[in-house]
């Protein structure tokens, strides 16, 4: 991809700005700090990926409204313009092909092949920032992040890896104390620690509990045996008291031996004598008023049914009744359908009131507005709208392409004043050319001369060679002649003859051959050499007027380019005009048939009629309401007239006194009618129930007086007389024979209280003396008062046995710790299995490093030593990247290795740049977008920058280079480069 040309209406500090970067593929931009060198470079990231709408408004200009602008790019053979305005469909982007056919933000995505802003940050585009942050770095970390930035391009990826080895550290470290899993494991371990102290006293608690059962065991033989002892004090207590019981026991004995042996006698006969005779006095009164009441009921009853009606009487006056609550409710809707329609006519006539249309209700009837109403409405806005923005982005294009084409024409015409006659330059040609004429001569002449001084010593040495070759041929021939003659061997003189004659051979065609060169040498050129014609200085001033004139036409012929360029912008301009002009016309067609179908549409702006035809439509389902309500009251008319019909027949029948009274008056009467007959009817269901219930309690009273009278008998049977008074004086006789039974049987109980084991009646014969008594008596309370203080003490021993058990079994201590335990197990669980989580991240993140480094690292580290060969002017010949712990070593010409550590800064930054650039480089086989550089070797020295521009000269054959720079040296270097000066928006070449 490649960037001509940027449009600016409005972005930070740059208002209706325009900047040419088509002159070459390596742009230098240069400006003073706080000249827009960043606020540009993100123009350039805007209109490419966009931004958030709070990063948008932070770049609003000051002094114009409008924040956006136009970006012409070039991407494999295509031509489009990028277009982004802050208030256009939020800051999407619409892009323009030289064919004229638009594309929207989805389309740009795709040629940028899923580049984000920030993946161009990390790969395309670093700043001094990035040198700086480096810079601060220790050698671990700075090969950690050069290699992660070498791999995937991403300077995050260290930071990632950092994250992920401080997250594991806050978890667990093996022989740390402040992690989170290590403090968690310190605590299950105090807690369990805890846990057994706890189950050792648990252990004890058995133990206590086996005391305290011991302990309860002895108690209770103790509280035996001082109850026994108790009991025997009591005995002889008694002893002592007994005598004057006795004696009375012998009296009354003999009181009773004067009454029968057995007195007849029912058990309580007198009370309940005269509990059957109470009970039977209400029965026989209430008996009495039954049977009177009931006579009353009968007469009662009997005057009640001549009141009643009839029953098909009764069933109209029911029927009417459901008539009436019908009646009652459509009255209520009746009242509330007026109420409504009258709202909703208010309604109505207010809205249309409001619209000030002049349309009436029965045109508001008739009028139908459907969807496709509602569709082409809203399209007319929009397209109305749409128009209205493209004719004033058509009058902004005219604009940009007059002033243009003036400021092209202004280039040219100082140009073409600068420009000599075709004679001149034709006449500083010629003397050019004689000049390198002469030059070449002379040349020529110098090299024979020097070609005739060495041959002159190549023949003296070819002489010489030929001659020794000559001799040695005749010398051998010779000699191997006269071994052939000596021995008579024919073929030996054949070869010493032979070998002679190759010897003068070789001698002849040296001598030739030198004759040749000698010849040549003789040859003299026959044309006359001139004489020097200008000196040096006058060659060289032609030469730059040459060059300046070359340089004034090629800028002449590429303005005519630019110039050629406008009159297509402009024929496309045309058109665009022609195109939108007919939309225009198109758009007031529908405008106008829309007015002839809706008259009152004519004097509205087409903006505001998407929402009248909500206002519309509202008001004709408003009116729509009112006609529904007002059909629904018609019926509701009609229905009350049928109820009022019924109830006039019914008072044909029931009294025609009440026909021309009200339908209120009516209901209320048949109201009246129904309540008398129903009161009588329940009046009469009462009369029969109280005479039912009074016959019923007779019969429950009769019965209820039989079993008391049989009761009655049945004691007089018991007792054995006939009469009242009988019963009542045998009852006396049987009383004071049972009191006398009565305290014989209680001297009895005292007596036997002593010792009920013992014949108390023998015991009374064989009294003991008091003194014996009173002895027995002393021992038994000795041995209770040492047995008291036995109990007291095992009670106490038993309570402080019991104390400690109740504290331990009343602390929840055990089952605290044990579910605190449980929680804090858990808790470890989840750290671990967080710590797990956070381990698989790094280890999938280095596992895609390594995938990564085998992929790619191998053509990325290529390119950083071949980039770093050269900005170290040869000094570095070798990049290796780091294995395992060590970090990036680089190799000098000699042979020698060197840490990073070992490196100056300005080596390392070299270092980055080239890693930077290679990666850049890697990625631009797929993705062939602009690399841009910010300041980045701000801080190099002069021969480094010259290294760095020649390097990016290099680079930018194959990709377009923008280098944003402060320095005026990056400037300088860059030789018949093309260059941009920010400073008051003009243009420098």
């Amino acid at each position: 991809m490649f960037i001509e040309q940027a449009t600016i209406f409005g972005f930070g500090k740059w208002v209706d700005y325009t900047i040419d970067f088509s002159s070459d593929n390596a742009i230098y931009i240069f400006g003073e700090n706080e000249s827009g060198k960043s606020t540009l470079h993100t123009f350039i990231l805007f209109m490419l990926f966009g931004l958030p709408p709070k990063k948008r408004e932070f770049y609003r200009p000051k002094t114009s409204g409008k924040l956006g602008g136009r970006l012409t790019v070039q991407d494999k053979g295509i031509r489009f313009t990028i277009e982004r305005f802050h208030e256009v469909d939020n800051g999407a982007a619409k892009c323009y092909t030289s064919d004229g056919i638009q594309q929207d933000e989805q389309w740009l995505k795709n040629r940028l092949q899923g580049m984000t802003y920030a993946s161009y940050q990390s790969v395309f585009s670093f700043s001094a920032n990035d040198l700086s942050q480096v810079s601060e770095m220790n050698e671990n970390e700075l090969g950690e992040v050069i290699l992660g930035i070498g791999l995937t391009g991403s300077k995050n990826l260290y930071a990632i890896e950092r994250r992920l080895d401080d997250k594991m550290g806050d978890l667990f470290k093996p022989y740390g104390k402040k992690p989170k899993i290590n403090q968690q494991l310190s605590k299950l371990q105090d807690m369990q620690i805890r846990l057994d102290q706890y189950k050792q006293l648990e252990a004890s608690y058995y133990q206590k509990k086996t005391e305290a059962n011991n302990m309860k065991t002895a108690i209770t033989a103790t509280k035996e045996k001082l109850e026994k002892l108790t009991n025997d004090r009591l005995f002889l207590g008694k002893m002592q008291h007994a005598q004057p019981s006795i004696q009375m026991y012998k009296t009354i004995s003999k009181q009773l031996e004067d009454f029968p042996e057995h007195i007849p006698f029912p058990e309580d006969g007198i009370t309940r004598l005269e509990k059957w005779k109470e009970k039977m006095l209400p029965l026989k009164s209430e008996l009495a008023i039954l049977q009177d009441n009931e006579k009353k009921y009968d007469q009662k009853i009997k005057n009640l049914q001549m009141h009643q009606l009839e029953k098909s009487i009764l069933d109209q006056a029911e029927k009417m009744i459901e008539a009436e609550k019908r009646y009652d409710h459509l009255i209520s809707e009746q009242n509330k359908h007026k109420a409504d329609k009258d709202k909703q006519q208010i309604q109505v006539d207010k809205e249309l009131e409001e619209l000030d249309l002049h349309i009436s209700r029965e045109e508001l009837v008739s009028m139908a507005l459907s969807f496709q109403t509602e569709k082409t409405w809203k399209q007319i806005k929009v397209d109305s709208e749409q128009i209205s923005l493209e004719k004033e982005q058509l009058q902004t294009e005219q604009n940009q392409i007059d002033r243009q084409r003036h400021h092209l024409q202004q280039q040219k015409s100082v140009l073409q004043e600068k420009l000599h006659s075709d004679n001149k330059i034709h006449e500083w040609q010629e003397k050019l050319q004689a000049v390198d004429e002469f030059a070449a001569k002379n040349y020529l002449k110098t090299f024979k001369e020097q070609q005739q001084n060495d041959w002159a010593k190549q023949r003296v040495r070819k002489r010489k060679a030929a001659n020794y070759i000559l001799i040695g041929l005749v010398f051998i021939g010779m000699i191997v002649g006269m071994f052939g003659i000596l021995g008579t061997h024919t073929v030996s003189i054949f070869s010493s003859l032979l070998l002679v004659l190759l010897g003068m051979g070789q001698w002849f065609f040296q001598r030739h051959s030198i004759h040749e060169m000698d010849h040549a040498f003789m040859h003299e050129d026959d044309m006359p050499i001139r004489t020097n014609e200008i000196n040096e200085s006058e060659r060289e001033m032609i030469m730059a007027d040459l060059e300046k004139q070359h340089q004034y036409r090629n800028q002449i012929d590429a303005i005519e380019e630019q110039l050629k360029g406008l009159e297509i912008q402009y024929l496309k301009w045309e058109e665009k005009t022609y195109q939108t002009a007919e939309r225009e016309k198109r758009i007031a067609r529908q405008v106008q048939d829309q007015q002839l179908e809706y008259p009152f549409l004519s004097n509205m702006e087409t903006s505001f009629w998407p929402e009248l035809y909500y206002r519309l439509k509202s008001v004709i389902r408003m009116d729509k309401q009112v006609q529904d309500i007002a059909a629904n009251f018609n019926k509701i008319i009609c229905e009350l007239e049928q109820i009022q019909e019924q109830v006039n027949t019914f008072f044909e029948q029931a009294n025609r006194e009440m026909k021309n009274k009200s339908i209120k008056q009516k209901f209320e009467w048949i109201h009246q009618l129904l309540d008398n007959h129903h009161e009588t009817t329940k009046q009469m269901t009462y009369l029969t129930t109280y005479k039912k219930d009074a016959v019923e309690k007779q019969q429950q009273l009769q019965q209820q007086l039989q079993p008391h009278q049989m009761e009655i008998e049945k004691l007089y049977k018991l007792a054995g007389v006939n009469s009242e008074e009988a019963f009542y004086e045998k009852s006396r006789e049987l009383k004071e024979k049972q009191d006398l039974l009565q305290k014989k049987d209680s001297l009895y109980q005292q007596l036997s209280a002593i010792d009920a084991e013992q014949d108390w009646q023998h015991m009374l014969q064989n009294v003991r003396d008091e003194h014996t008594l009173q002895l027995q008596l002393d021992q038994v309370q000795e041995k209770m008062k040492q047995c008291t203080t036995d109990l007291d003490k095992k009670r106490q021993d038993l309570a402080d046995i019991n104390a400690e058990i109740t504290s331990i079994e009343g602390s929840d201590n055990i089952s605290q710790l044990m579910h605190e335990l449980e929680f804090e197990k858990e808790k470890l669980k989840q750290q671990a299995e967080q710590w797990a989580v956070v381990k698989s991240a790094k280890e999938i993140l280095l596992q895609t490093k390594r995938t990564y480094r085998n992929k790619y690292l191998n053509k990325v580290m290529e390119l950083t030593t071949d980039y770093f060969q050269e900005l170290t002017g040869g000094i570095y010949v070798h990049v290796f990247p780091p294995v395992d712990d060590s970090t990036f070593i680089v190799e000098n010409e000699n042979g020698t290795r060197f840490h990073l550590s070992e490196l100056s800064k300005g080596t390392v930054d070299q270092l980055y740049v080239s890693l930077r650039l290679a990666v850049s480089k890697s990625m631009s086989e797929k993705h062939a977008l602009p690399f841009i550089i910010d300041d980045a070797f701000v801080h190099f020295d002069s021969i480094r920058t010259k290294r760095m521009v020649h390097l990016l000269n290099r680079i930018a054959n194959d990709q377009q280079v923008i280098i944003f720079t402060c320095k005026k040296e990056v400037a300088d270097t860059a030789d018949n480069k093309s260059f941009i000066k920010l400073q008051n928006s003009i243009r420098i070449h």
